[in-house]
C-alpha cells in the first residue's frame, strides 16, 4: 500500500514488489510450459499495470497533471518503469525461447497508461462506510 504521493518508500517498495514478480512469474510459467507442452497457454503480467499507477509520474514528469503536485517532486524511484519494462521484455524473449521456433506467439497489452496519481487508497474504505460493498 501507498500512504501517499510522498511515500517515497512505499513507491519503491511496489516497484520492487512488481519487478520481482515479473521474474518469478516468467521463471514459473517457463517452468510449466516446458514440464506440461500444452496446445495453448495464455500468460498475464499484471505487474505492469499495478506499477504503472503508482510509478508513471517519472515517465512522463513534464505532463501538465504533474504540475504544482507533491509527486512531481519525487525523486527517481528506483526500480522505475524503463527498468521494469526491461525485465518484461526479457522475460518475454524467454518464453519465446522455451517454447521454440514454430510456435506462434502473440504479445499484446489491454491499454495503454496515463498520466494520473495512483490508484485512490481510500476506494475500500469509502466504500465500506457507505455500506456498498456486498459480502
Amino acid at each position: 500500500e501507498i500512504a501517499g504521493p510522498d511515500d517515497y518508500e512505499g513507491l519503491e517498495r511496489v516497484g520492487d514488489i512488481c519487478l520481482r514478480g515479473i521474474t518469478a512469474r516468467g521463471n514459473l510459467s517457463r517452468a510449466l510450459l516446458a514440464e506440461t507442452k500444452p496446445q495453448f497457454a495464455l500468460l498475464g503480467f499484471t505487474e505492469i499495470h499495478h506499477s504503472s499507477h503508482y510509478l508513471w509520474h517519472k515517465v512522463e514528469p513534464q505532463h501538465s497533471a504533474y504540475h504544482g503536485s507533491a509527486i512531481a517532486q519525487l525523486e527517481s524511484t528506483r526500480p522505475n518503469m524503463r527498468e521494469i519494462y526491461k525485465e518484461l521484455d526479457r522475460q518475454i524473449g524467454e518464453l519465446v525461447s522455451t517454447v521454440g521456433p514454430g510456435t506462434p506467439v502473440m504479445v499484446f497489452s489491454l491499454h495503454g497508461m496515463r498520466p494520473a496519481h495512483g490508484s485512490p487508497a481510500f476506494l475500500g474504505q469509502w466504500l465500506c462506510e457507505r455500506g456498498l460493498p456486498y459480502r
